[in-house]
């Protein structure tokens, strides 16, 4: 399967919009409401390490390296693949691909990823593409009226180096 990261430009506007009123990825991924749509849209093209995940030549879904380079180079990871596209292995290429590029190319020194535990697909993608459960806060948050657990997942560039994911393919 043919999975690429590429930069998020302006054109990508549209795409995003609908990803950002899909309520079975703002359920994860959180809402930025209709007010801050573009805000938010502005931010993630204004950011060198936020990309369109692109499956066939097609946009499937949106990968980020968080992180306040100036002053720590600890980045989170975040991932959405749009529901046609999900369960296809898009989701472990897209985020080994940023996990090398964050490593490789931007500097990082750990990433880390946090995964509401009611995310089974997100906790199941962590640990397939060998990010380490590093710590678990129980009940943490709220979600349809009952208290979920926290889980943060976790890798270091000499662990990755260690470990062979499917990541190439």
């Amino acid at each position: 399967m043919d999975v690429t990261l590429r930069r998020v430009r302006p054109r990508d506007r549209d795409t995003f919009m609908a990803w950002f009123r899909d309520p079975s990825l703002t359920r994860w991924h959180g809402d930025p409401g209709p007010s801050e749509c573009d805000a938010e849209f502005q931010r993630i093209v204004g950011s060198r390490y936020n990309f369109v995940v692109e499956a066939g030549g097609a946009p499937v879904g949106h990968v980020a390296v968080e992180c306040d380079w100036d002053n720590a180079t600890s980045a989170e990871l975040g991932i959405l693949v749009e529901p046609g596209n999900q369960c296809r292995g898009i989701g472990q290429i897209a985020l080994a691909q940023a996990i090398d590029f964050a490593f490789e190319e931007a500097g990082a020194t750990r990433l880390w990823a946090g995964v509401v535990s009611s995310n089974a697909a997100a906790l199941r993608l962590c640990k397939r593409v060998g990010l380490a459960e590093e710590k678990r806060v129980p009940a943490a948050e709220r979600e349809d009226g009952h208290w979920i657990d926290h889980v943060c997942f976790s890798v270091l560039p000499e662990e990755w180096r260690q470990i062979e994911p499917v990541r190439k393919t």
